[in-house]
């Protein structure tokens, strides 16, 4: 691992996606535990309680932070955590309730801002 900039870069010297997606029924495999072990260290504004949900949180132009969210569950109510220092200011393609996330389509979009 070597910092970069305001991140992280991670070398790892292996195929991994290529691994993944050369799998039989690779849904079914456990890569996400991986980029867990990555990043159980690093802190987040935002997460989702899931292993099969991709979450990304990027730095607006506006000073908000924009969520984007991928869901591979069949279940489309997610409970997630947020970090206290922050509360949701919209959302799009879901609505939210204590805590959970329910899910209009299987992808969803949130602005966060300081709370």
């Amino acid at each position: 691992e070597n910092e970069y900039e305001k991140g992280s870069v991670f070398f790892f010297n292996a195929p991994l996606e290529e691994f993944y997606t050369e799998s039989y029924m690779p849904e079914n495999t456990a890569l996400y535990e991986v980029y867990k072990l990555f990043m159980k260290d690093r802190k987040t504004e935002f997460s989702i309680e899931s292993s099969r949900c991709m979450v990304t949180v990027h730095e607006l132009e506006n000073g908000k932070l924009g969520v984007m969210i991928n869901n591979y569950e069949e279940e489309n109510v997610l409970r997630y955590e947020l970090d206290k220092d922050y509360k949701i200011e919209n959302i799009l393609y879901a609505t939210e309730q204590n805590g959970r996330l329910s899910l209009e389509r299987k992808y969803a979009y949130l602005e966060l801002v300081k709370a």
